[in-house]
């Protein structure tokens, strides 16, 4: 019986390995190629760029790297849209960060800047704020199972926000290299301590 198993567990390491390097693959391949019409994902090998998602434009939609420092504007050049004389000055101006979203309603002339999904931004290989993430959002995170996730989301309702990161490490079972190999997922956004 446990020669099935370990047999079993090695076949399953073995495909979980050729996974991960078809996935490295796919990314690295995909970062030079840039997708037009109806993108789901746009790449430039530009070293300065951010992730935004588009929607509200069925044809356009989808993620785009723009320069770092762009402008609503600025995406919409790139999603080549041309109904920008619909919007306001100031919401084609509005500058854009990482892992942004942006919604265009162009029959009402409105664009929202928020936030893109913690499961999008993980795939982008962006961390997630932990102070906004939800106990789905924790369980997207390599190495945060159920439990984990409850008492981490039961330390921000007592703390009522996280000041760092580090905070983390106090968590039973989020220590030493329970830490280390969750931090690169996860980032403090202190605007929202406020």
């Amino acid at each position: 019986m446990k020669s099935y198993l370990a047999g079993r567990q090695i076949f399953g390491a073995i495909g979980i390995a050729a996974l991960a390097v078809s996935l490295y693959a796919s990314k690295d391949i995909l970062r030079y190629v840039d997708f037009h019409e109806g993108a789901i994902v746009s790449f430039e090998s530009e070293r300065s760029s951010i992730a935004v998602e588009l929607v509200g434009d069925q044809s356009n939609g989808g993620i785009y790297l723009i320069q770092s420092g762009a402008s609503v504007r600025d995406l919409f050049e790139k999603a080549g849209l041309c109904f920008a004389d619909r919007f306001e000055e100031a919401c084609l101006t509005t500058g854009l960060s990482p892992g942004d979203r942006v919604t265009v309603d162009k029959t009402c002339g409105v664009i929202n800047v928020g936030k893109m999904s913690s499961s999008k931004r993980l795939a982008l290989g962006m961390p997630i704020d932990l102070n906004n993430a939800t106990r789905e959002d924790l369980l997207l995170v390599p190495g945060i199972g159920p439990k984990t996730a409850s008492k981490v989301l039961g330390l921000r309702a007592k703390t009522g926000c996280f000041q760092n990161i580090d905070v983390l490490k106090n968590i039973d079972g989020l220590g030493g290299e329970s830490f280390f190999r969750i931090k690169e997922y996860l980032f403090v956004d202190r605007a929202s301590c406020s």
